[in-house]
């Protein structure tokens, strides 16, 4: 399990020095940006 944490965590495991390193800084900001209101109603609809 120790190792499966450990590539979440560096991100290889969702490819995201991938993404880093083709997108850049800028382009993981407009992610994120992005993100937040594409996601909130999905979480918003889930039962409590």
């Amino acid at each position: 399990m120790g190792i499966a944490v450990g590539l979440v965590i560096s991100g290889e495991y969702f490819g995201w020095s991938y993404g880093w390193s083709q997108a850049g800084t800028m382009g993981f900001m407009v992610v994120a940006r992005r993100s937040p209101p594409c996601t909130a109603p999905l979480f918003s609809a889930l039962p409590s």
